[in-house]
């Protein structure tokens, strides 16, 4: 036994029940501190799946809507084929941010899906809405 330790038993044989507290509070101090860290990388490893999961999803639609942002801006209609894309994507857009407040922490494979072909979808109900709003004007 060190010198130190010698003289810290020393003093806490003294104060008689005052090891016994010293000795608790630490305890309970290192298992708050072992336990909060724990909490906190499971908590970071959560975050950094579900946000690898989303960087994941939302990668291919946003270079899909690019190229078809990009192609239906070539095409020489006075803008009507990009006004659809432009319709569908702010559709696409909208919906994964209503997905994202709705289900923060837990996404269900039909949302990712969503997400993924979603673009498609809002395609597909632009070029209908806009051929009936046509035919109706």
């Amino acid at each position: 036994m060190s010198k130190s330790a010698a003289y810290f038993d020393k003093i806490c044989d003294k104060l008689s029940g005052f090891r016994y507290i010293l000795v608790k509070t630490w305890n309970y101090y290192c298992l708050k501190l072992i336990n909060d860290t724990s909490q906190h990388r499971k908590m970071n490893e959560k975050t950094t799946w579900r946000t690898l999961e989303l960087r994941g999803a939302l990668l291919g639609p946003f270079v899909v809507q690019v190229l078809f942002m990009a192609l239906s801006a070539l095409i020489l209609d006075g803008g009507f084929c990009a006004s659809i894309v432009m319709a569908a994507i702010v559709g696409h857009w909208l919906m994964i941010l209503w997905i994202a407040l709705r289900r923060r922490n837990a996404l269900t494979k039909l949302d990712t899906i969503l997400i993924r072909v979603g673009f498609f979808v809002w395609l597909l109900i632009a070029t209908l809405i806009t051929i009936v709003l046509q035919a109706i004007a």
